[in-house]
């Protein structure tokens, strides 16, 4: 039977799918993304198993592996209860590669006693998830002097969801968290990313309409990223079903750039700050990589930004005490070593971000892991 938290219906643990524990010596790490200050993964690995997902590339895992495990940090809120007494004051980023309500935190609770550590701190944060459980913790939200929540919304057809979200929480359960979110007075934010092409009749301005009414005030986009086996997860999951000649052209600019751009322009028209990130990409700044398409032929699927691209970031709104939104890159800049399952990652550069009340634009070099560039995921604000 399936368990029931806040009337939302949460699947039982798939057979098969293991939980571990671990303890951890590092909780925050300093500067993964531009515009953020740090980020918190309470759990390695995700449940929800979305095929699509890029953390596997930044694991260097097996892509069919990804969903079948998870990997609790049980004293990780006890961690960053040390680390906020050391660690300059600045926005907390929860979660970059993991769900920071997947069901096991409905047990562990390993995310809400890292916000009690926050929010005693008087530390700023974003959240992002999938899941409703978020709701929970809205007694603690509501007490934070600077928060912002959102939900990851890529596709508001449920059938699309259910073939390449497939343990992640339906549609509609996470618009009703949002409307909640958004009636107890939180700035929310919905990340459509990446971006699913229109399937189930779902017209730009049914989508604006539907966002507008769950209260969101703030989005964001980007593109799939279809390095390490995207395409050809994403095609075994897609086989057979009618929606499947729709969803091959998720990767496809040609049929995504200008659906987002009217989901955009339907959104600002109804008071949503809509960041698009296919409006700053330079022309040439993807490659191809190839699809089987269902008749056998070869389709070609851009794969994300590259080395030097223009990457759309938010600018910092939370005060940071003085310290400066992003530091110089030193000469020979040296990768971070972090506990086990958190990859080490350098950041080649990123120039100053002004602080000004308008959306800023940086020409920034992607973050690496060695020598593999990796796509920033905008975060919105």
């Amino acid at each position: 039977m399936p368990d029931e938290l806040l009337g939302v219906s949460v699947p039982a643990p798939r057979e098969g799918f293991k939980v571990r524990e671990v303890t951890v010596d590092t909780a925050l790490r300093k500067d993964p993304l531009p515009g953020i200050d740090y980020s918190f993964n309470p759990y390695i690995g995700c449940y929800h198993a979305c095929v699509f997902c890029y953390t596997p590339r930044l694991m260097r895992i097996d892509r069919n592996e990804w969903g079948t495990s998870l990997v609790v940090k049980r004293n990780a809120a006890t961690v960053v209860a040390k680390e906020v007494r050391k660690l300059p004051r600045g926005l907390v980023a929860i979660s970059t590669a993991t769900d920071p309500y997947q069901f096991v935190e409905g047990k562990y609770r390993v995310t809400r006693h890292a916000l009690e550590v926050l929010l005693r701190a008087g530390w700023p944060v974003s959240i992002l998830s999938r899941a409703p459980l978020m709701m929970r913790d809205l007694d603690l939200f509501t007490q934070f002097r600077e928060i912002e929540v959102g939900m990851s919304v890529p596709t508001l057809d449920d059938r699309a969801r259910a073939l390449l979200e497939p343990w992640a929480p339906p549609i509609d359960a996470r618009l009703r968290c949002l409307r909640i979110l958004a009636d107890a007075g939180l700035t929310t934010f919905v990340g459509f990313a990446p971006a699913y092409p229109p399937t189930g009749g779902w017209t730009p301005e049914a989508i604006a309409d539907a966002f507008a009414k769950a209260g969101v005030k703030k989005m964001f986009t980007r593109a799939l990223d279809a390095r390490w086996g995207v395409p050809e997860a994403m095609a075994k999951h897609l086989d057979g079903s009618e929606l499947a000649e729709d969803l091959r052209r998720m990767g496809d600019l040609e049929t995504i750039v200008p659906f987002v751009s009217r989901v955009g322009e339907e959104c600002r028209a109804r008071g949503i700050d809509f960041r698009n990130s296919f409006e700053f990409r330079p022309t040439g700044s993807n490659s191809g990589s190839e699809l089987p398409r269902r008749d056998g032929s070869l389709g070609t699927w851009p794969i994300g930004p590259v080395p030097e691209a223009t990457n759309y970031i938010r600018r910092r709104r939370f005060r940071s005490e003085g310290r400066r939104c992003h530091a110089e890159p030193a000469e020979n800049p040296q990768p971070d070593r972090r506990s086990w399952g958190d990859r080490r990652i350098r950041q080649d550069h990123q120039p100053p971000v002004p602080e000004s009340g308008a959306w800023t634009l940086a020409a920034v070099r992607t973050l690496r892991r060695d020598d593999d560039d990796i796509a920033l995921e905008a975060r919105a604000s």
